[in-house]
């Protein structure tokens, strides 16, 4: 009975997984509409890399920002689908990632994590404003990668052939 109910279990919890992960993933076909097969959320595309300068402040922008990088990253067609995207956040956007206030921004940092997790996107936070904002590394999630300044850090990947967004 146990091994039943265990069974059970897992294959909701499966089937709920790949459920979501199959949104993530849209299926490729080609102009007579064969399936080409599956995209894996985080497959680099075809197009350049982009970066995205955040100085946003207001969390509906930011949450809209972010559903944007979800799609740009998972459209169905590789040579639309940038290589790589990567978010930049140096403004007053930081007190939205802060630990602290993840119960009014759970929405926000919960999309960004699972994106940074399925490598769609790489979060990158200026340690700069961190410092003027008061915001300690241990009040970040871990997923956030902490740069020393955040325009230095756009104008780095510009250079290595980002597209600034």
């Amino acid at each position: 009975m146990r091994t039943i109910l265990l069974f059970l279990i897992m294959s909701v919890n499966t089937s709920v997984f790949a459920d979501r992960f199959e949104k993530l993933s849209p299926v490729l076909s080609d102009s007579h509409g064969n399936s080409a097969g599956q995209l894996e959320p985080g497959d680099p595309g075809n197009s350049q890399p982009i970066v995205i300068d955040v100085v946003l402040h207001d969390r509906d922008a930011i949450l809209n920002m972010l559903q944007r990088a979800e799609t740009l990253a998972t459209t169905p067609n590789p040579a639309e689908r940038p290589r790589q995207i990567a978010l930049v956040l140096h403004g007053q956007e930081i007190e939205n990632f802060r630990i602290k206030n993840y119960g009014d921004n759970r929405d926000i940092v919960d999309l960004a994590a699972k994106l940074d997790a399925f490598n769609v996107i790489d979060v990158k936070m200026c340690n700069t404003m961190m410092n003027m904002l008061n915001v300690e590394k241990q009040e970040i999630p871990a997923f956030i990668e902490i740069v020393p300044y955040g325009p230095a850090e756009v104008d780095r990947l510009e250079q290595q052939g980002f597209i600034k967004l």
